[in-house]
C-alpha cells in the first residue's frame, strides 16, 4: 500500500480495477469502460490495460498498432503469390508493414496509396539510413516491397501514377558470402559425429547441390533418381516457377540412400523429408534450426542455409565451370544473377591489401 501511495496513478489503476472480474460479456464491458476512464486521465495510458486482456487479445492490439494488421488488400497478396516464392511474399509482409509504420507516425495519415508522396519515399530512404542504420542492400529490398505495392496499386487504377522513387543505395559489390574449406570440414565432421541421416541429407543437398532451403524441403521421393553410379533429382517448387533438374554427387547419394533406407522404416508419405505428420513435408523454420545447430558446433558464426547454396555456387566456379555452367545448375534465369561469384570476397580483398601493404 506504501507503494501505491507513493504513485498516485497506479492507486487510481487500482481503485478501477480492484472489484473482482467476472466472465463473458460483464467482462468485455468492463474492460471497455476501464479503457475508456483510462483515456480521460491527463496524461493517461491509451492502451487497454494488458494485465486484463488474455495474449491472443493483447498481441492483436499490439500488432494492429504496430502496423501488421492494415495490409494491402488479399488480391495484391494473391497477384504476388502467383509469381513470387513464399519467402519474397513473408518478407514483403515484414516490409510493407514497417513502411506502414512509419508513415502513419511521420504523416499522420493512413498509407492509402493516393497518400504517399516522392517526398515521403526520400524521406522513408533517409530514415532507414540514418535512424535505423540498415544496410544498403536492406533498404533498397525494403524499397522495393513499397514500389511493388504502389505498382499494383497503379495497375488496378487506385492511382494515376507511381510516385518517383529516390535512387537505389550504391552497394559494394563483392562476392556474396562462402564457406572456405576449413570451416565446410568442420561442418560436415559435427554431421558425421551426430550420424543422423536425415540431417545429413539436408545440409548435402545444400551444400553440394545448392538447393535453395525452400526446395530441399519441398522435395518428394518421386523427385530423385539415385542409382550407384548416377544421380538426379527434379526441383518441382524452384523459385519463379521454373522446373530443373540437378545432378547429385556420389558422396550426396550416399547421404540420400542411407536416409531413404531409415525414412522407409518411420513413414509413408510422399515427403522425403517429413513434418510432424506425413501429410506435410519439414518447415523452413526446422532447416534453418538444423543448419544453425551445426554451425554452432562446427564455430561458424552467422551460417545461413542460403550459404549453403553461395558455398555450392564458388566451388563450382573454382573447379572450372562456366558460368552458363552455373547458372543452369542453380536455376538462375540470367547469367547476369550468377557472375556475382566472379566478383572478389572481402577476404580476398583483404588478402590484397595485406600484400599489398609495404
Amino acid at each position: 500500500m506504501v507503494v501505491l501511495l507513493c504513485f498516485p496513478r497506479s492507486l487510481r489503476l487500482w481503485a478501477v480495477f480492484q472489484q473482482p472480474l467476472q466472465s463473458g460479456e460483464e467482462v468485455k464491458q468492463r474492460v471497455k469502460t476501464n479503457y475508456e476512464t483510462l483515456r480521460e486521465w491527463p496524461g493517461g495510458e491509451r492502451k487497454t490495460p494488458g494485465f486484463l486482456l488474455s495474449k491472443r487479445v493483447k498481441n492483436a492490439q499490439d500488432n494492429s498498432e504496430r502496423g501488421f494488421l492494415r495490409v494491402p488488400p488479399e488480391e495484391f497478396w494473391a497477384w504476388l503469390k502467383g509469381w513470387a516464392s513464399d519467402h519474397t511474399v513473408r518478407g514483403y509482409r515484414r516490409d510493407l508493414a514497417a513502411f506502414f509504420r512509419w508513415f502513419r507516425e511521420a504523416t499522420g495519415e493512413e498509407p492509402a496509396p493516393a497518400n504517399v508522396t516522392g517526398l515521403d519515399l526520400k524521406e522513408y530512404q533517409r530514415y532507414l539510413l540514418e535512424v535505423c542504420h540498415k544496410k544498403a542492400a536492406t533498404v533498397n529490398r525494403q524499397m522495393r516491397a513499397v514500389q511493388c505495392w504502389l505498382r499494383w496499386a497503379c495497375n488496378q487504377r487506385e492511382i494515376g501514377r507511381v510516385p518517383e522513387f529516390p535512387r537505389a543505395v550504391a552497394v559494394q559489390k563483392t562476392a556474396p558470402k562462402a564457406l572456405d574449406r576449413a570451416a565446410v570440414n568442420r561442418l560436415l565432421r559435427e554431421l558425421e559425429k551426430e550420424n543422423n541421416a536425415r540431417d545429413q541429407a539436408l545440409v548435402r543437398l545444400m551444400l553440394s547441390c545448392g538447393l535453395r532451403v525452400s526446395e530441399v524441403v519441398s522435395l518428394r521421393v518421386s523427385d530423385l533418381d539415385i542409382g550407384e553410379r548416377h544421380g538426379f533429382l527434379t526441383v518441382q517448387k524452384a523459385k519463379g516457377t521454373r522446373q530443373r533438374e540437378v545432378p547429385v554427387p556420389p558422396e550426396t547419394r550416399r547421404a540420400l540412400r542411407a536416409w531413404l533406407s531409415e525414412r522407409a522404416e518411420k513413414h509413408r508419405g510422399q515427403w522425403l523429408f517429413p513434418g510432424k505428420t506425413d501429410a506435410k513435408h519439414l518447415t523452413t523454420c526446422t532447416a534453418w534450426r538444423v543448419v544453425k545447430k551445426y554451425a554452432w558446433r562446427a564455430r561458424i558464426p552467422d551460417l545461413h542455409p542460403h550459404t549453403l547454396r553461395h558455398t555450392c555456387a564458388t566451388n563450382l566456379l573454382r573447379a572450372g565451370a562456366d558460368l552458363v555452367t552455373i547458372a543452369e545448375f542453380l536455376g538462375h534465369a540470367r547469367v547476369d544473377t550468377t557472375a556475382v561469384y566472379t566478383r572478389p570476397s572481402l577476404r580476398d580483398l583483404a588478402r590484397a591489401a595485406e600484400q599489398a601493404e609495404t
